[in-house]
């Protein structure tokens, strides 16, 4: 955690009124799920401070045993809307689902197995729309 602390201080140059990490802890049989923390910076808070105490509370809460696999996160500058959690990054795309993937090849076919999918996102800008090819969609049709 001193290490994201330390991330997280030097992208606050950029913007500093909120922030998100997206912890992915390990998920049993069906591989990791991720966990938001997000955080709204006050008038006189450290946002690096704030987000390392929810982070720390996150991973306690989460497992006592196991160390997370991966950290995702974004601090945010609310440039053209209201600083809330629901503006707060990372976004989460979709819900967790379990679903079935092709992992492999032995005795000459292929092998399957399952796992949790879930997807979050961060971006710069508004995002109301998509676009794919020729075709823009909103962002209610896509997500």
């Amino acid at each position: 955690l001193p290490l994201l602390k330390e991330m997280c201080e030097v992208t606050m140059m950029r913007g500093a009124q909120s922030a998100g990490v997206v912890t992915y802890m390990p998920g049993g049989s069906t591989g990791a799920h991720g966990k938001r923390s997000r955080v709204l910076n006050s008038k006189r808070s450290d946002l690096s401070d704030l987000i390392a105490h929810k982070l720390k509370r996150t991973v306690a809460r989460q497992s006592k045993s196991t160390e997370p696999v991966f950290y995702c996160g974004h601090t945010r500058f609310a440039t053209s809307s209201l600083t809330t959690l629901d503006g707060c990054h990372p976004h989460q795309w979709t819900s967790p689902s379990v679903m079935s993937f092709w992992d492999g090849f032995r005795d000459n076919r292929f092998s399957s197995s399952r796992r949790t999918v879930e997807n979050f996102i961060t971006h710069n800008g508004d995002f109301d729309a998509f676009t794919v090819g020729t075709h823009t969609y909103d962002l209610s049709a896509v997500q």
